[in-house]
């Protein structure tokens, strides 16, 4: 079991778009969250990230970068052609100031360095919801 310092916030009329290939990554996430209440829906690609957010109302991203088919900068990219006020945080491997940089360029609305502390990942999406 993950345990965090702060109080869980309940988030149970949320709904985020976790956009992760990688099995132990997404139970990381879901681990995190599930005590927030929050609605999680899973995407494996930057394709079918995508096509999750034109099919519902999605309040916030979480999404890799590097993914199978297309990578999350063009993901972020087309997803805020649809939908420019919602929320991408990116979270990637790559922890140098430069990947964080094209994060943002590719819009990104923020940026998490795996691997991360589960407080740190509550206290982006607040900022962000």
């Amino acid at each position: 079991m993950i345990e965090t310092n702060s109080t869980k916030p309940d988030w149970h009329n949320k709904v985020f778009l976790v956009v992760e290939d990688e099995e132990h990554n997404y139970a990381y996430i879901h681990e995190i969250l599930k005590k927030t209440n929050a609605t999680l829906i899973r995407a494996e690609s930057g394709i079918t990230a995508i096509e999750s957010v034109k099919k519902q109302e999605i309040d916030l991203i979480l999404m890799d970068i590097k993914l199978p088919e297309m990578d999350g900068y063009k993901a972020t990219m087309e997803i805020k052609k649809l939908k420019p006020s919602l929320p991408v945080i990116a979270q990637t491997a790559y922890a140098m100031e430069k990947e964080k940089a094209a994060c943002l360029k590719a819009g990104c609305d923020d940026y998490l360095a795996k691997p991360y502390e589960p407080n740190k990942l509550l206290e982006i999406i607040k900022k962000h919801i």
